[in-house]
């Protein structure tokens, strides 16, 4: 009995977890995305100054 409750417990923790984690992980990796653009965007202006 004492199993089936802490297992019950356990998984509704590692849900909860989950559900937290998973907004925070998509907002570090747009961060990151938006990071790598803007580390290259003074690079990429700068190429295409001569074509236009």
């Amino acid at each position: 009995m004492r199993q089936e409750e802490y297992r019950d417990k356990a998984d509704s923790l590692f849900d909860i977890l989950f559900l937290l984690g998973l907004p925070i992980w998509i907002l570090i990796i747009r961060l990151d995305g938006w990071w790598y653009r803007r580390e290259l965007n003074p690079q990429k202006r700068q190429a295409q100054a001569p074509i236009q």
